[in-house]
């Protein structure tokens, strides 16, 4: 008897490990492809020269396949932008996403006579079907379009140029302003590299200083000091009466710098470390702010 319920015991344990291993394998059915915009729902594109890049739109799908899959497209314009004469589509309204890939571009191609100064528009981009179904969390991107300030893009060196009226300082905790300083020049060291010499700084007759600015990160332009040992018509007694008719050095702060500036805005912020020549430097941080 023991030997049958045993054997009994078996078979039942081994129905139950049938059951549990051979479910119907429609349980497991794969959700269908959708595509989607990756990416921010809002981006910029900055036309300002003739020569200015097509703009790229990441579109991905959910999975990937082993055959070339299309995805369509449409656009729409709240403000007015044609194809033809605001952008133009590489492509037209469709783009592949080969076997084996789960992302492809769209390409747009801004029209610089489009854009006249201060002329920007907005483009809606939408996925649509027939295609891969668009996937509802990220189906549409707004693009503006034109005549939009990037930092350190586009712009030119001569802009920067001139008066500057509304600068303010800080010398340590000292603040000092609003008075007026300039750019005399701007001579291009490179591609994304100049440097400037700025007038009037300290507002008491000191000579010029010459900054290098430099813009090849568009994320972090700078500015920084070129070291001077002794600054025309500058005067240490301004600083330290103790100092009285001897002249100003200018270096980058071990510990305050680098400065930045904004080609958007006009604007810099210029750090730098004052000392007497010959003898020694300041702790303190200087930082004159020029702006129009």
């Amino acid at each position: 008897m023991k030997l049958i319920n045993r054997l009994y015991l078996l078979a039942f344990v081994g129905c139950l490990l049938l059951f549990v291993g051979c479910k119907k394998s429609d349980d497991f059915v794969l959700p269908p492809s959708q595509a989607h915009f990756d990416g921010a729902k809002d981006q910029a594109y900055a036309v300002r020269s003739a020569t200015v890049e097509p703009f790229k739109i990441e579109v991905g799908t959910t999975d990937v396949a082993s055959v070339d899959r299309t995805v369509s497209f449409t656009i729409s314009s709240p403000t007015g932008a044609a194809a033809g004469t605001q952008y133009r589509i590489d492509g037209g309204n469709t783009i592949t996403i080969p076997a084996g890939k789960a992302t492809a571009f769209i390409s747009i191609q801004g029209l610089y006579s489009g854009f006249p100064v201060g002329r920007v528009d907005t483009l809606i981009l939408s996925l649509s079907t027939p295609s891969i179904d668009p996937a509802g969390f990220s189906d549409t991107v707004r693009l503006a379009i034109g005549d939009i300030c990037v930092e350190g893009v586009g712009f030119v060196l001569g802009d920067l140029d001139g008066t500057y009226a509304n600068t303010t300082e800080t010398f340590g905790t000292s603040p000092y302003g609003p008075y007026t300083t300039s750019i005399l020049s701007i001579t291009s060291t490179g591609a994304t590299s100049a440097i400037i010499e700025v007038a009037n700084i300290w507002d008491n007759g000191w000579g010029p200083i010459s900054f290098n600015i430099d813009w090849s990160d568009p994320a972090a332009l700078r500015t920084d000091v070129v070291p001077q040992a002794a600054v025309p018509g500058s005067n240490a007694g301004d600083i330290n009466a103790t100092y009285a008719g001897q002249t100003i050095a200018v270096r980058a702060h071990p510990t305050g710098g680098p400065g930045t500036f904004s080609t958007c805005n006009n604007t810099f912020s210029l750090k730098m470390q004052l000392g007497v020549t010959g003898v020694g430097y300041f702790g303190s941080v200087y930082t004159v702010n020029l702006a129009r």
